[in-house]
């Protein structure tokens, strides 16, 4: 009996070898991740900052790069509300996101009539999901929530480069190495309806 369990894992040590062997490393994947990003940033002229805006206001085609690795401009700062740490729901809308890698469309919009994506602000286990029937297992992440956490307010919109980087990206990022440019993310809560 021992013997059969020492080939068993035997076998899967060698499948896990030689499936390591196809395809790019992780290396490759992220020197391609890159190489895609800084394409997209030649080719559209943005404007890369490293201090990030007091006020939250950006020049035309300015991005500011955290220490994440993300990319990202405010568009609208929002209202003067603010959520409650751990009890706010809030809402999350994007319109046209793009896989940097193959320069196309990857999901056009959950705008008006079709579900937003939801997070609990505070609370960053809600900031992705494991769920491969949730759109948050595909585009919601610690990437996408991040400008919302500078101080934003209510329906606060921003544009965002999120790489695949490990939790960084959303889950399916992380899966595929792939990563994403969201032309416009807007954030909505509603104060009178949080977590007690």
């Amino acid at each position: 009996m021992k013997k059969i369990i020492y080939v068993i894992f035997a076998l899967v040590g060698l499948f896990v070898v030689f499936s390591s062997c196809k395809g790019d490393s992780y290396a490759k994947k992220l020197e391609q991740e890159k190489k895609a990003i800084d394409n997209f940033i030649s080719d559209n002229n943005i404007d890369v900052i490293t201090q990030y805006p007091a006020d939250h206001k950006f020049a035309d085609n300015q991005y500011f790069k955290s220490s994440t690795g993300a990319y990202y401009r405010v568009i609208d700062p929002g209202n003067d509300e603010r959520p409650i740490s751990g009890k706010t729901d809030v809402y999350v809308r994007y319109d046209s996101v793009y896989n940097m890698l193959t320069n196309s469309i990857y999901a056009e919009t959950n705008s008006e009539g079709n579900t937003a994506m939801l997070f609990t602000f505070g609370r960053e286990e809600t900031y992705y999901s494991v769920n491969q029937y949730a759109q948050e297992y595909y585009l919601l992440s610690n990437g996408t929530v991040e400008p919302f956490l500078k101080g934003l307010g209510n329906d606060a919109e921003v544009s965002i480069i999120v790489p695949f980087l490990s939790g960084l990206g959303s889950t399916y990022q992380g899966q595929a190495y792939v990563p994403f440019f969201y032309k416009r993310l807007r954030y909505h809560f509603l104060l009178d309806q949080t977590h007690e």
